[in-house]
Parts: C-alpha cells; sequence; structure tokens
C-alpha cells in the first residue's frame, strides 16, 4: 500500500496496510462489501486479530440471521475445527460449549416465540473491539483520530435512552446489508465524543459511550458550580 497516511490507531506511524472496520472476519465470505478500508500501520492492524476472531465466533453464534450462520459455517466452525486446536488440552471449541446455554425468545408482551442458543462474552475483549470499530467510523466520517485518553463505555442492554438515540437525525449512519448497521450523535463541543449505536447481525445490539475526559471533568465542574449557586 502506497500512502503517506499516518495510521488510524496510533497516529504516529506511517500506514502500510488498509484496515477493515468493522473487521473483515464479521462478513461472510460472498460479500463484496466488507465495511470500510482504513490507513492502518501493521502492528496496529494485526494488534486485535485475535480478538476480532473472538468476537466473531461469540457473535457468530448469538446472531440470528443467514450471514451469522455463513460467518459461523465459515470462520468459526472450520477455526475449532483445526488439527492444532483440537490438540490443545482445553479447545476453543471447549470454551464455546462451556459458555453457550439455551435461551427463551419473548415478544415484549411476555409471549414465547421460540428457543435460541445464548452465550457469554468477555467484556473486556468486547470493549477491544467495539472502541477499535468506534475509532475506524470516526475516522471514515469525521477524518479525525480518537486521542488515547478518551474513554469507551461498552453496553449489550440497551439503556432506557436508546430510542430516543434511534430517534434522532444524523449524517453519521451506515449500513452493510444485514451484518452491520450503526448510527451516532456527537457533541457540538468535540465531534469525537457521542454515543454510538451498533447493529451486528440484525439481531446484537452494542451501545458505546465515548468520552473526553477534559469535557467530562468541565461538565461536572459546572453541574457542582450550579448545585452550589443554588
Amino acid at each position: 500500500m502506497k500512502t503517506t497516511q499516518i495510521c488510524y490507531l496510533c497516529g504516529k506511524k506511517p500506514a502500510t496496510t488498509e484496515d477493515h472496520v468493522p473487521p473483515k472476519c464479521l462478513f461472510p465470505k460472498s460479500t463484496q462489501s466488507k465495511g470500510y478500508k482504513l490507513p492502518a500501520c501493521s502492528d496496529c492492524n494485526n494488534a486485535l486479530h485475535l480478538e476480532e476472531e473472538y468476537i466473531r465466533d461469540r457473535f457468530s453464534i448469538a446472531g440470528h440471521n443467514n450471514s451469522a450462520y455463513q460467518v459461523f459455517q465459515q470462520g468459526t466452525r472450520k477455526s475449532y475445527l483445526r488439527p492444532y486446536e483440537m490438540l490443545k488440552s482445553v479447545t476453543k471449541l471447549d470454551l464455546i460449549n462451556r459458555d453457550t446455554f439455551p435461551l427463551a425468545m419473548k415478544s415484549p408482551g411476555g409471549i414465547h416465540l421460540g428457543n435460541a442458543t445464548g452465550i457469554k462474552i468477555d467484556p473486556i475483549r468486547t470493549r477491544k473491539v467495539m472502541s477499535k470499530i468506534i475509532k475506524g467510523l470516526v475516522w471514515h466520517h469525521i477524518n479525525q483520530r480518537i486521542p488515547d485518553d478518551y474513554t469507551f463505555e461498552v453496553y449489550f442492554d440497551p439503556p432506557n435512552w436508546l430510542p430516543d438515540l434511534l430517534s434522532k437525525s444524523s449524517y453519521i449512519i451506515g449500513r452493510f446489508d444485514d451484518i452491520f448497521a450503526y448510527k451516532a450523535i456527537v457533541t457540538q463541543e468535540d465531534s469525537a465524543t457521542g454515543i454510538w449505536w451498533l447493529s451486528f447481525y440484525a439481531s446484537i445490539g452494542v451501545i458505546v459511550v465515548v468520552q473526553n475526559p477534559t469535557l467530562a471533568k468541565q461538565i461536572e465542574a459546572d453541574r457542582q458550580k450550579n448545585l452550589i449557586t443554588k
């Protein structure tokens, strides 16, 4: 890759590769467009390889559409059947079986809709991958790198402000078929700060809150000042 661009993740090294956002492994092989291609150095591009594979495995099991099934068959299943993987004392399949459980699907009114497979997902590994995705989306839409000291809070169970987020208009919105969709509401003071809704396989919803620590401290200071003056 010939480029004079700097890596969108570290902001220091020249970009020698193209990183896919979201990770390419989340897409079925037959999909033509596999996310956005962003400039990255090789170290940053490969740094979360194992975490991205972990998310692919868990999301393809928890996802409820055909794209998730294809990713499971083409990627997850093949990965735990690899000969060297099967020789481990505790295999990837052992870990998956340990963390899966039957899940009853119900409507908002409590009507049973059938059974599905639930799976436990490591919050630390999830935060790493979701943070990287958000950094890529900010770079794509705003052409801005999120500073290293910004914080990321990740939620699987949508907070009660999710409907309000989805009802607001935003220029930061996108979709890749039924594989990945997203929307963001960012602040006027800092376009890298905001709330992101991510959807995987039209069945897994993730909320990511990105905060500027300096701005957050100022807001809290203003709030405390208002309380004192009152």
